[in-house]
């Protein structure tokens, strides 16, 4: 006889599928914006069927295959909409899946010289792996406590 084992859900579906809010700040306090992102998890059959959209229509693009391969397929897989970016001017930048690319891969020269003279560059990678880290954890896509009990009271 084959044994039926509990099902667990390890995270909510809608949340995973339609993306929440991350808040962005760095060591300073500094605010970067709020980005809404999507769940990206290797288990996640939303996610294996978007990775293979994904491959199928970027498979010839110069971007899917260039130094920041893994950026633009998180940025076109996960990241969906932002708040409070703002340009060198304090204005909001609109959001777009290119505006997006461009931020986190963004590098620019500090004024800085290194102990050879030459330029340093600073650039948005601790930004990039911020945002990848909460994108991959299941525990920022966890159905709203009162919500799932409601849920619970109503069945």
């Amino acid at each position: 006889m084959a044994v039926k084992f509990k099902q667990y859900h390890r995270f909510d579906n809608a949340k995973a599928k339609y993306g929440v809010e991350h808040a962005i700040r760095d060591e300073a306090d500094n605010y970067y914006g709020s980005f809404k992102t999507t769940l990206f998890d290797q288990h996640s059959q939303y996610t294996i069927v978007a990775t293979e959209r994904f491959n199928r229509m970027h498979s010839e693009s110069a971007k899917a295959k260039g130094d920041y391969a893994n950026v633009f397929a998180f940025v076109e897989l996960c990241v969906h909409d932002w708040k409070d970016v703002l340009d060198e001017n304090g204005k909001q930048v609109k959001f777009s899946k290119e505006a997006a690319f461009e931020l986190l891969t963004a590098k620019w020269d500090t004024g800085e010289l290194d102990d050879d003279g030459k330029a340093v560059e600073a650039n948005n990678g601790w930004l990039t792996d911020r945002l990848i880290k909460l994108t991959s954890d299941v525990r920022n896509y966890q159905a709203d406590p009162v919500a799932t009990k409601a849920e619970a009271v109503k069945n």
